[in-house]
């Protein structure tokens, strides 16, 4: 880490009294950065689509370290912060059981989803990504196939 950041192992130390410290300030870091684009999304009555396609342009703009995160080498750390904003995301933040599975299968679809976005040259905009996560968490996956089928139509016209 500190030959790749050009940092003074002395240096990284003092700020860090391991590499795991430093991954789980990033791991917080970028939840802090979700739940800010949630919160301010939610306070101007956005749609879940333009929150979603924040939070995805974020995510691209970080693509590498994502990518990182999200890789085999990552960790569980992101999962169970991912899995506190999509409570909060879908509002079903009670404490449940039910509440918590759900919200555990959908994030851990959606760092799958965002991994193989981000690691996909050709990948579509997060405009068009988040109408697609939308239609799955709306209406089910076979509805948003179909969807996602016309979309793709309209725009060969």
């Amino acid at each position: 880490i500190c030959e790749i950041a050009e940092v003074n192992r002395s240096t990284f130390y003092h700020h860090y009294q391991s590499p795991q410290e430093l991954y789980d300030d990033i791991i917080n870091d970028l939840s802090v950065a979700f739940n800010d684009i949630l919160e301010k999304n939610k306070a101007k009555g956005a749609s879940q689509t333009v929150t979603i396609a924040e939070m995805l342009a974020y995510a691209e703009s970080r693509r590498e370290l994502f990518l990182v995160i999200l890789g085999d080498n990552g960790n569980i750390g992101i999962g169970e912060k991912l899995t506190k904003i999509m409570e909060t995301f879908m509002g079903t933040d009670s404490g449940s059981e039910m509440s918590m599975y759900c919200a555990q299968f959908i994030s851990a679809g959606v760092a799958q989803l965002l991994w193989l976005w981000l690691n996909n040259k050709n990948r579509l905009s997060p405009e068009k990504l988040a109408l697609l996560l939308t239609a799955i968490l709306s209406h089910g996956v076979k509805r948003a196939i179909a969807s996602a089928g016309k979309l793709n139509e309209a725009e060969n016209l």
